[in-house]
């Protein structure tokens, strides 16, 4: 897609169909496609919070790199579970959520799923990787094809830990929807 410069804007598992053995990937649902055509009319869809950079929602950014984070994150995910199959049961992963989760996007150091990843067999320096990703802006993030080249990734020292820092509280739910009190 992004060679020909189009993104589908919200790769995720309910976008993905596998078929012929594994062997065929098809995506559905296009309605925060991006083709350079419509670049004016911007998108209104963010895409699932699970599989999205912890800095799309504030910038709603709208091109043909809107996949790369999300193609990245089903990568390290899969990669992950190929060498402990166990996270996902650590990690309570489902289908909205193949082991991690918006709020392991916004804080990777004090993330427990990151922790688990980054302690599989072969995955440390991935996972790291991803880490630095998570906290650098958006526009930052490598292709599939470089991150997996270890090309163009920004160079960020995080400690993988699933620790919260001392003096620091671990981020709130971070869900899709504002949660309103029941009397507001």
């Amino acid at each position: 897609f992004e060679r020909e410069g189009i993104s589908h804007g919200d790769v995720q598992t309910g976008n993905l169909m596998v078929s012929g053995g594994g062997s065929q990937i098809q995506l559905i649902d296009y309605d925060g496609m991006y083709v350079d055509e419509i670049k004016d009319l911007r998108s209104e869809e963010l895409g699932h919070l699970n599989f999205q950079h912890p800095g799309r929602k504030s910038k709603n950014p709208f091109g043909p790199g809107l996949d790369r984070f999300s193609l990245i994150s089903l990568r390290v995910a899969l990669k992950a579970l190929r060498a402990d199959p166990s996270i996902w049961a650590k990690t309570k992963s489902e289908l909205d959520a193949i082991v991690f989760r918006a709020n392991d996007f916004a804080d990777p150091s004090a993330s427990l799923a990151f922790a688990r990843v980054a302690a599989a067999p072969g995955m440390a320096a991935e996972a790291a990787a991803f880490a630095a990703i998570c906290k650098s802006p958006m526009e930052k993030t490598p292709s599939l094809a470089d991150f997996v080249a270890r090309r163009n990734t920004p160079s960020m020292a995080i400690a993988l830990s699933g620790a919260v820092a001392v003096g620091a509280s671990r981020a709130g739910y971070i869900g899709a929807y504002a949660v309103l009190a029941a009397n507001d």
